[in-house]
């Protein structure tokens, strides 16, 4: 007996790409404070900052990219996803893999998107970015099913390509495959903020109102 359903793919992760047309070139001044990996894997950050500092606001630093990557954040997240709240840039660092060194799996805490800026050049054998699936957490079900099936995946590649640029929900896990390039992948990460009131009731966020009261009290 055979019955076609009707599927609707409920709460989907988005994950949005885009190949800009603009000049990254000036983030390469500071490819001297990035977070880099060693011995295999990225360093804690603990770890890393007695090797030396990491900067985790280069944005600040370019701020003509920095308005135009915000420009384009905004796009997607008011324009197409249409959201109400005002975003801006928070923490941004570029991350350097070396030959034969692999990134840690993780997320990135207390914001609700982030991002990646592939701004370099790189060849087939530079490392992916890799995203787990949140549904594994609770499905403890090691189903078999063919590679067409995206409703099975527990986690997808991205291939890095200059100027692409990836925006996704910081709750979802990742990590950077190795890296088999003999030359060095940089890329740039960003966290993104709401700005504007957001939560309701007692869980209500107001920015500018705390603001005001660091001087109140």
């Amino acid at each position: 007996m055979t019955v076609e359903f009707d599927i609707v793919d409920l709460f989907p992760t988005p994950v949005a790409g885009v190949v800009l047309d603009y000049d990254f070139s000036d983030l390469n001044q500071f490819k001297d404070s990035a977070l880099s990996a060693y011995k295999q894997k990225i360093t804690e950050i603990d770890k890393f900052r007695k090797i030396k500092k990491v900067d985790f606001y280069v944005l600040d630093r370019v701020p003509k990219i920095k308005k135009y990557l915000t420009s384009v954040t905004r796009d997607l997240l008011n324009r197409q996803y249409r959201y109400k709240d005002k975003f801006v840039i928070n923490t941004s660092w570029l991350t350097k893999m070396p030959y034969e060194s692999i990134g840690i799996r993780h997320k990135h805490a207390g914001h609700p998107f982030s991002a990646v800026l592939y701004f370099g050049k790189y060849d087939k054998e530079s490392a992916p970015l890799c995203f787990h699936s949140p549904v594994s957490i609770v499905n403890n079900y090691d189903l078999k099913a063919p590679e067409s099936n995206h409703r099975a995946w527990e986690f997808f590649n991205f291939s890095p390509k200059e100027n692409l640029l990836l925006i996704f929900p910081s709750y979802l896990e990742h990590e950077i495959g190795m890296n088999l390039s003999k030359s060095d992948r940089y890329s740039l990460a960003f966290n993104i903020y709401p700005v504007s009131v957001h939560n309701l009731g007692d869980s209500e966020v107001d920015i500018q109102k705390l603001v005001k009261q660091i001087d109140e009290y």
